[in-house]
């Protein structure tokens, strides 16, 4: 009878959460070998369009991306992808979940998706650890890529260690970003050894 209780006190008070907040998830740290491993597509591309809307099946808010891509590593990718992840805003409802990527047109990044869910939803393989944002360094003006604001153990040193351990060469920027190229080469040689 007690759990009963407990049961019936646990669901009264999770109904009182309003849909529409943001959610809080926690996350596994993987390991690039393990990201790789788990994408269902990678590529390297410029996101071009960003749209919420709620999703008419199931209620639930939705943001659609699109993806020029510059580089397709595994999967189906074609010169564009285009995909829906849980969260972002439609109308006055809004859903974020902490540590999941937003994307912003212009914005260049390299995409580790998951397979798409029943419900056609997707996002990137440990959340934030499937994506890394390219840029240009200052110095050399060559593009790199880091992904060190969460995720220390994907930051451009440890994937410089995972890269010696393949016996590639990896260059670092000044602030610890690797070289697009180093960090590319590194993810389709992963990629060519699942096959």
């Amino acid at each position: 009878m007690l759990r009963r209780r407990h049961v019936f006190f646990l669901i009264a008070f999770l109904s009182l959460i309003p849909a529409g907040t943001s959610h809080a998830v926690k996350v596994v740290a993987l390991g690039i070998e393990e990201v790789v491993a788990r994408a269902d597509r990678i590529f390297v591309g410029t996101c071009v369009e960003v749209r919420g809307e709620r999703d008419p099946e199931h209620g639930i808010v939705v943001t659609r991306y699109t993806f020029t891509v510059s580089r397709p590593v595994k999967g189906q990718v074609g010169g564009t992808v285009t995909f829906r992840q849980y969260g972002g805003s439609a109308g006055k409802r809004r859903t974020v979940i902490d540590g999941l990527p937003v994307y912003r047109p212009g914005e260049e990044v390299v995409l580790f998706l998951k397979p798409d869910s029943a419900w056609g939803l997707t996002s990137p393989v440990g959340l934030f650890q499937g994506r890394y944002e390219v840029s240009r360094d200052g110095v050399s003006g060559r593009k790199t890529v880091v992904q060190d604001l969460y995720a220390p153990h994907l930051s451009g040193e440890a994937l410089s260690r995972a890269a010696r351990a393949r016996s590639k060469p990896a260059r670092l920027s000044g602030e610890g970003r690797m070289d697009l190229e180093d960090f590319m080469g590194l993810i389709e040689g992963m990629v060519k050894g699942e096959r």
